[in-house]
Order: C-alpha cells, then sequence, then structure tokens
C-alpha cells in the first residue's frame, strides 16, 4: 500500500477506528498499533520486515545499555555499535547493488542484485536519532521494545518521512491519544485532500506528461521543452514530497498524534538558507542537529563551517540515493549555503538585517527558485552525461513547445499554490494562498474558534467512533470543511476526467474485491534478487531505475509512467526469447494487397520506371524516422532504391529527422491541428504548413552517396499567394507562383538528370507562402518510403484535416501502399476505443479510397505500453489490446488488411522484456522504442510484408490458367 492509494485510506480510517475503541488499555493501543504498521510495510514485501526489526531489536537494546552505564568509555562503544550497525544495514540494502557492480561490471561476481528497501533511509534515520539522544542524554531510553517498534515502523511516516523524533512521538504514545474533534478532523481531512492533489493530480500530471520522457531522451526535445521539463521536475518534486507529507501528518492526526509539519512553501524563499528552513524540514533539522553539529569547527572567518556544510550536503545527497548525481546535488546545496553564510557573516555582529524591499525580495526568489530547479536535474538524473545532455539541448536555443500536453502546462504553477501546513517561520516569511483548518499562530485556536471555545467551556469535546456521523454532520458548517469536501470531491472527479489518474478512483471495477484481499495471498512481490538473462526474459524482472528517499515518485517502482495504476496482469508462460518468437503474418481476408503486390513484383523485375511508393502515418516514432528509416533500407535492399521519398519543408518538432537527410529552416511560421491552428486545414500529406509573409528559407540535403532525379514539392495555392524560389544543387532558382483564385493543394516537379543532393526553398516576401514539403525520388526501379509521423498524433488527426486538400495530396503522391500506424497515443483516452475511434477509421479510409482507388492500405497496431502495476512491475496498460481489437475489427469491416504489431512484440508484458534486454529495446516511459527496438519493430513489419508478398507470389503460380474459349465453328 501507498499513499493517494484509496485502500491505503480505508486502511488508515479502520486502523483509527480500531484505536479509539481499546479506550484507556494503552498496551492493546500500542500493540494495535505497531501491528498495523507491520502489515502495512509488509504490503510492499514481507522480506523488508527482516531489516526493520533487526534495527528496531539493535537500537532498542543500545538504547537501554546506554542507560545502564555512566563510563564514557563504554557509552561511547555503544553508539558506535549503533551508528555501524545501521549504517552498515543502510548500505547493504540501499548501495549493496553500486557495490556489487564496483566489484563487478556485469553486475556482481554472483550475477545478482539486492533490492532496494522502502523506506530504510527514513527509518534508519529515525532510529539513529534516538539513540544518539539517549547518548546525549536528552532522551530517556525506552524500556518496551513494543513501543520501540510502533515507534520506527509506524506507518504514516515509514515511506516518506517526515522524520520523527522521539521526543515528539513517545509523550504521545504513552497518553490519550489527541481527541478527535472538529478542528483536529477537520485539519487531517484537508491535509489528505491537499496531499492526494498535490501528489496524484500536480506531481504525477507533469511526470508522466512530460518530465519521464524529456529526461529520458532530451536529445528528441527542444531547448524550450527541455527548459520546461526541468521547471515541471522541481514542481513535481515538490508535489511528491510535500503531497506525501500532508497525507502523513493527516493520517497520523486521524490515528491520534500530532507530527511537526515538513514543508512551508519552499519555492517562496529568498535565500537558499530559507529554502532549506522551509523544505523537508524533519530531514535538514535532522542533519543540523546530529551531522553538522557533530563536525568539528569553529565559528567564522574560520574556513571550517563552510566545510562542514558542504560534507553535510554532499553525505545528504547519498542519502537518498546510491549515485553520484546525487552526491553533486548535495555537494552543490553545501556550496550554496556557504556562499549564503559566508554573506551573513559580513554583517557586524548583534545587527538585525533590515526587512528586504519588494522588488529585493522578488529578485531573491527568483534567483532561489532557478538555482534550486537546476541542482534538481543531478538528482533526478541517473548519469552525469545524461545531466550534460539535458543542459548541451537547453543551450542550443531550439524554442518549439510542441510536445508539452496541456494538462502539463496546466499542472506548472502548482508549486506556488498549494504550500505545505504553515511552520515555524515568522509570520512575515509566509504566506500561503490555501492555509489548512487548526490552530493559528502561536498554538491558539482561530477566530472563529475562540468564539466557540467559549461557548463549549474549558476542554475539547471528543468524538469516538460511535458519533463519527454526528461528527461528520457537525463538520458540515464551518466554511473550512465545505472547503475540504469541496477540495476531496474535485479530486475524486479529475480522477474520472483524467485518463492517467485511473488508478487513484474511488471506485473501479477491476478492484473489486481488492479491500478484502490479504497482501499475503499470492499477490506478486519484488524478489529480493533479480538476474536478468539475455537469453530468457523473465516475465516480470524488476526493472533497474534510479532509487531515492521520498515518496515513491512516478516512474519509481511505486508508480506508473503512465499516472495510472493497474493490477499485476494475470501469470502468463513464460515468454520466448525476443530473437526467436515467431513471426506474426499479415490479415487480409480480402486480398486487399494484390494491387501493391502487383506494383512490387514490377520493381523486384526490374523494369523501368517501376516505383513503389509506400507512404507510412503514424506518431512520435516516425516523427524521428525510426521505425520507417529501418523499414526503408530493409525494402530498398531487397527491392532497389527508389528514393528517399517525402521530407517536410522544416522541424515542427526538435527531433523531426530522417534517416540520411539534414533539414535546416528558418523564418517559417510552423501551422498544423497538433500545434497552432490556421491555413484552414489544408496542410498537405504529412499534416503541417510552413507559412512565411516574408524570406524564410529552408535547405534539405541528402548524405553523400544518395542523390534525387525527380524533385517535387507541395504548397498551398491560395488568393494573394507568394513567390516560392526552389534550387537544386547550388543552381538558379526557378520562381514557382503559390497565387491562385481558390485555395488548393498543388505541386511543382523538376526532373534532376544530373542527381541531386541539395534542394533550398525560399519565400520571395511577395505574399503568403504555405509550403508542405518535398519529394525527392529517383527513376526507379525500387521503393519509395514516406515517413509521415507527427508526435501526439492519432487518427482522428487526419480526420481534422481539410478532407479536399488531404485527397489531393494524396492524389499527387500517387502511393501504392498507405500505412496507418496509430494507437499508442489513443490508448491514453479513457473513452477510446468507441463508436468515435471507429468512425474516424472509417472516414480515414473512406478518404484514401477516394484519392487512391487503386491503392492498398494496411492498419498497423500500436506497439505494446507499458505501466507500473500495484507492485512496481512492468505491466501492459489495459487500453492497449481493446484498441489492438478495435483497429482489427475496424479493419475487417473495411476490407482493408492488418498487421498486429501488439502480437508480433510478444503480445502482454512486451515492455517489460524488452526493457530488461541487452540493449534495452524501449526507454523508460515504456512506451518509446529505442533505435535496436524500433529496428526490431521494423524488421517484423517488412518480413510479415515480405512472406505475405511471396505467398501471393506462391498462390498465383498454382492457380490453373483459365482455359481458352473455344473457336466457335466457321459458319
Amino acid at each position: 500500500m501507498t499513499f493517494g492509494d484509496p485502500l491505503t485510506l480505508v486502511f488508515v480510517v479502520l486502523v483509527a477506528g480500531a484505536l479509539r475503541l481499546t479506550g484507556s488499555a494503552d498496551r492493546a493501543r500500542v500493540a494495535l498499533l505497531a501491528l498495523a504498521s507491520l502489515f502495512f510495510y509488509a504490503t510492499w514485501n514481507p522480506l523488508y520486515l527482516v531489516p526493520l526489526l533487526a534495527t528496531c531489536a539493535v537500537d532498542w537494546g543500545v538504547g537501554l545499555a546506554l542507560g545502564r552505564t555512566q563510563k564514557p568509555r563504554a557509552r561511547l562503544l555503544l553508539v558506535t555499535v549503533s551508528l555501524v550497525f545501521d549504517l552498515g544495514i543502510l548500505a547493504l540494502f540501499k548501495y549493496g547493488t553500486l557495490l556489487s557492480d564496483l566489484a563487478s561490471p556485469r553486475g556482481g561476481a554472483a550475477g545478482w542484485k539486492l533490492v532496494f528497501a522502502v523506506g530504510i533511509s527514513f527509518y534508519t534515520f529515525q532510529s539513529l536519532s534516538y539513540v544518539i539522544d539517549v547518548y546525549r542524554r536528552e532522551e530517556e531510553p525506552v524500556p518496551s521494545l513494543l513501543d520501540y517498534v510502533a515507534y520506527v515502523s509506524f506507518f504514516p511516516t515509514i515511506l516518506a518521512g517526515p522524520i520523527t523524533r522521539a521526543q515528539t512521538f513517545f509523550p504521545q504514545l504513552r497518553a490519550a491519544l489527541v481527541p478527535l474533534t472538529s478542528d483536529a478532523g477537520g485539519r487531517a481531512l484537508f491535509l489528505i485532500a491537499l496531499g492526494m492533489v498535490k501528489k496524484c493530480v500536480l506531481a504525477d500530471t507533469l511526470a508522466t506528461g512530460l518530465v519521464n520522457r524529456v529526461f529520458e531522451m532530451p536529445g528528441l526535445f527542444s531547448s524550450a521543452e527541455v527548459f520546461v521539463a526541468i521547471v515541471g521536475y522541481s514542481v513535481q518534486i515538490y508535489g511528491d514530497f510535500s503531497g506525501y507529507s500532508d497525507m502523513a501528518i493527516g493520517s497520523a492526526l486521524l490515528l491520534g498524534f500530532r507530527l511537526k509539519d515538513n514543508f512551508n512553501a519552499p519555492y517562496r524563499s529568498a535565500d537558499l538558507a530559507e529554502f532549506w528552513r522551509r523544505w523537508h524540514i524533519s530531514l535538514s533539522t535532522w542533519l543540523r542537529d546530529y551531522l553538522f553539529f557533530s563536525l568539528p569547527g569553529k565559528r567564522p572567518p574560520s574556513p571550517m563551517p563552510y566545510l562542514n556544510l558542504v560534507i553535510t550536503f554532499g553525505l545528504g545527497g547519498l542519502w537518498h540515493g546510491a549515485s553520484y548525481t546525487f552526491g553533486i546535488w548535495g555537494l552543490l546545496h553545501g556550496a550554496g549555503l556557504a556562499v549564503v553564510r559566508f554573506f551573513e557573516s559580513r554583517r557586524p555582529r548583534g545587527a538585525r538585517p533590515a526587512p528586504p524591499g519588494a522588488l529585493r525580495r522578488a529578485a531573491g526568489i527568483a534567483a532561489t527558485f532557478s538555482f534550486v530547479t537546476f541542482t534538481w536535474v543531478f538528482f533526478r538524473c541517473s548519469t552525469v552525461e545524461q545531466a550534460g545532455e539535458l543542459f548541451r539541448v537547453l543551450l542550443q536555443g531550439t524554442w518549439s513547445l510542441g510536445n508539452v500536453p496541456l494538462s502539463a502546462a496546466a499542472a506548472l504553477p502548482g508549486g506556488a499554490p498549494l504550500p505545505g501546513a504553515p511552520g515555524d517561520l515568522p509570520p512575515g516569511a509566509r504566506a500561503p494562498v490555501l492555509r489548512p483548518p487548526g490552530p493559528g499562530p502561536g498554538g491558539e485556536p482561530p477566530r472563529r474558534g475562540r468564539r466557540r471555545e467559549a461557548r463549549r467551556g474549558a476542554g475539547h469535546r471528543t468524538v469516538h467512533l460511535p458519533a463519527v456521523l454526528k461528527m461528520a454532520a457537525r463538520l458540515q458548517k464551518p466554511p473550512r470543511t465545505v472547503a475540504t469536501i469541496l477540495l476531496v470531491a474535485a479530486g475524486a472527479a479529475l480522477t474520472y476526467a483524467v485518463p492517467q489518474l485511473e488508478r487513484y478512483r474511488p471506485i473501479r471495477a477491476d478492484r473489486a474485491g481488492t479491500l478484502l484481499a490479504s497482501p499475503f495471498s499470492g499477490r506478486p512481490t519484488v524478489p529480493l534478487t533479480v538476474r536478468v538473462s539475455r537469453e530468457v526474459e523473465p516475465a516480470d524482472a524488476e526493472p533497474e531505475v534510479k532509487k531515492q528517499d521520498g515518496p515513491p515518485v512516478a516512474g519509481a517502482p511505486s508508480a506508473s509512467p503512465g499516472g495510472a495504476s493497474a493490477a499485476p496482469s494475470a501469470p502468463r508462460p513464460p515468454a520466448a526469447p525476443i530473437d526467436d518468437a515467431p513471426l506474426v503474418g499479415l490479415e487480409d481476408p480480402a486480398g486487399q494487397l494484390e494491387s501493391f503486390f502487383r506494383k512490387l513484383e514490377k520493381t523486384a523485375g526490374a523494369e523501368a520506371g517501376a516505383v513503389t511508393r509506400i507512404s507510412h502515418f503514424g506518431d512520435s516514432p516516425l516523427t524521428g524516422d525510426l521505425i520507417s528509416g529501418d523499414a526503408r533500407s530493409r525494402l530498398q535492399t531487397a527491392f532497389g532504391d527508389g528514393g528517399h521519398g517525402f521530407v517536410l519543408a522544416g522541424r515542427p518538432w526538435a527531433w523531426y529527422g530522417h534517416r540520411g537527410v539534414s533539414i535546416k529552416a528558418s523564418g517559417w511560421r510552423v501551422l498544423s491541428p497538433l500545434l497552432a491552428p490556421g491555413n484552414a486545414g489544408f496542410h498537405g500529406l504529412a499534416g503541417v504548413t510552413f507559412s512565411s509573409r516574408g524570406e524564410a528559407r529552408t535547405e534539405i540535403e541528402l548524405e553523400k552517396k544518395k542523390t534525387f532525379t525527380r524533385l517535387e514539392v507541395t504548397f498551398t495555392r491560395q488568393p494573394g499567394g507568394g513567390t516560392l524560389l526552389v534550387s537544386v544543387d547550388g543552381g538558379p532558382p526557378d520562381a514557382v507562383p503559390t497565387a491562385g483564385t481558390a485555395r488548393e493543394t498543388a505541386s511543382y516537379s523538376r526532373a534532376v538528370a544530373a542527381g541531386g543532393r541539395e534542394v533550398v526553398l525560399r519565400a520571395k516576401g511577395d505574399g503568403d507562402v504555405a509550403v508542405h514539403g518535398v519529394v525527392l525520388e529517383n527513376d526507379g526501379p525500387g521503393v519509395v518510403y514516406d515517413a509521415l509521423g507527427a508526435n501526439g498524433a492519432s487518427v482522428h488527426f487526419l480526420s481534422l484535416l481539410n478532407a479536399s486538400s488531404w485527397e489531393q495530396a494524396l492524389a499527387l503522391r500517387r502511393s501504392d501502399l498507405v500505412i496507418l500506424g496509430y494507437g499508442t497515443n489513443e490508448s491514453g483516452y479513457w473513452e477510446n476505443p468507441g463508436a468515435r475511434y471507429r468512425h474516424d477509421h472509417t472516414e480515414v479510409i473512406g478518404r484514401i479510397r477516394r484519392a487512391l482507388p487503386e491503392a492498398a492500405i494496411l492498419l498497423m497496431a500500436p506497439m505494446d505500453r507499458g505501466m507500473r502495476g500495484e507492485t512496481g512491475e512492468i505491466v501492459t496498460m489495459p487500453s492497449i489490446p481493446k484498441i489492438v481489437e478495435a483497429q482489427r475489427l475496424a479493419a475487417r469491416e473495411s476490407g482493408v488488411a492488418f498487421f498486429d504489431t501488439f502480437d508480433a512484440m510478444g503480445g502482454e508484458g512486451t515492455m517489460a522484456r524488452w526493457y530488461d534486454s541487452e540493449p534495452r529495446l524501449v526507454t523508460g516511459d515504456f512506451t518509446h522504442t529505442t533505435h535496436q527496438g524500433s529496428a526490431r519493430v521494423a524488421r517484423l513489419l517488412v518480413a510479415a510484408l515480405e512472406d505475405a508478398y511471396a505467398a501471393w507470389k506462391q498462390a498465383r503460380s498454382r492457380k490453373p490458367e483459365s482455359p481458352a474459349a473455344p473457336t466457335p465453328p466457321a459458319p
């Protein structure tokens, strides 16, 4: 279980009710709390209890021994034993894999890896603080082991903090529970609701919609998109950590325990020192009290305090995870704090700083947020090289924003208006927009609460479990409760409106019966060892992900990269080795591919001018010419090179490109239904227009060994159109007028007898020029393969294009085979596959047939798309098989061919196997294939086409020739 899951909220309510039913039986209450906490932690993996209970036993024993001896040497030895044991356990379960990899580059001498124990850093620090406090004589030893287990394993805080001190927890454990008054209940519900909004809506939306994809493959994005993703991660990690803290504090309050606030609007800090007084307060104060103050040093001007800050935060960075980048992040913050402290030391002793003006404070906030945001890059990246690649792309100066989803853009401002609960900073340093109900500054009740308390008299009215309904009715009256209820209702509604939040829906059909399911009843758990084999791909292998302390963020084992989670897939038989998987053929019961095969036969027979044209429409893989590039290479090797095919007149997406083609463009305005409206839907073959009234320019150049003998440029002819200048290999330009009496798609063709390599397009500036792209072909025989990808596209995207314009573009292209390769983006739409989905296929297929009545059409199913299951394994998104079947049905109803890419890749669970393979075949978003994975998909497609072509030839050769008609007798 994890916070943010409705099942966990039910668990908290049940435990809270059970604790209050125990009444004054404090031992029973402690035993119940300890058992509930251990149960909660064991739902991740029962083996995680081993290091937890070992830590409790050793530190509790050391604490008792410290209370019985006064000898300094013996006390020092005892605390050393605790430190060595706790840090050794932490190193083994957190850094064991790193140490194993360092010992053996192939993954350790034995080929095994210890699984990271969730929350181990938090409960280790919590236990260490108790031992150190007892050693310093600031805390009395705990006589009961049961009490100590309840303290260390306290389930609201064990996963992600806040780190609770012994002097805060044990007095509450021994005393009566905090009365569940209307104020306490309202505050608890508010914090839980606020935390769920931060984590489930704010953080997960940013992680799945933008951050994970950009950080995994930054080279495919523009500088602006990388910048937005970096800022987005800054907001995401705040939503993750702060949201978990809010839910933990609210849940603890329902259980009867008051915990200190952990976040206080950190991104409103005017300097780095203030940031660390507002950010993860329990961790920063732990590092201050138990590490920084323990290091030797003197006050400035001695350099030791500055060095101690760097050491403290360097070690604090490594505490988050076993990676050099965590250490770099910590060292940068330590150095930044040292600089802040240096300037503070220049102030005369005893002099108070003047309150900064509004402008100065705004500048300080901007500078601090910038520093913190860009250092988060090292915190998020697994390697220094990955961080360097992000910064390299950031400095390129490409500024398109076509790949920032609307949901991610809407979530970006969330870091400011959703602060944590107010902490103990001076009133002038905090101004949260949303403030949870509860006591005002200094602990006094709020103004409304004072009048109510005066009416009630001294003391609070305790509401026990039998009176919960009365309390709920009474909670409807205060305005803060109405706000809480509205916040909860809005959050619940969002889970149904946003597909990526499906896992957080309070009522889900696929979760029937799980409320009563035991975590020990056969639910898959993460194995203690993971063996990754290239020959046999484990069905549920745990992929290597960067481990970090804190809440399980989206992309880590506890959350879904799609923002959704699914129940673990049903057990499936072991998959065959990836390279040996049987090939899946094409489905063409109507024989619709025959026209394509006839043209391909002419090409194979080397008939003069026999060029077979394939136009492949799809989404992001084709945008980078990944699958299409490999398919083109394979087919041209087998049947001859007919030229490269269609290329857009610019780069509407930062990673848009074609293999073996250089594209440079400037001065164009990019128009497309996916990017910016305009040109009345007249966007040519690929659905993108490049418009200019000035002097825009495009240079398209083939690699050295490639040439073209026929050039075609497509554009929109329109009233008031300007002149397009087209030149080849630096020769004099041809002036192509684009003016016309009506808007239509047109083309300009030119033969290049000597073979050309470079095309230059220029808008003369005498009117509006709207150009779509160029076609580079050879005289043949050979195959031409158009890559017509659009990022974020779906089959619905093609239906948004102007019908006459797109049909004109198809007719001009004269394709022999049109492939529609969509479905991945549709898998995130909750309404698909529905009636609209089938209608879009029917509409698009009808347009193709009107434009190209002789062409063959092939529907290519989406690839597998993975997400994290409830126990961290990679599972297939439930919508993918549904979309595959919907496409198969659409193909049958329309009488076109169908290729089941999902089945050809290996079916359900493919992304898990491909992610764990060597080399890795899919990226960390479990959606996009790597170059090796794209080549494998292309091989599967081409093999299916070639097998179907061979079967067609064989079947035709077996057909008996029709007997000649009898000659009529002569009259």
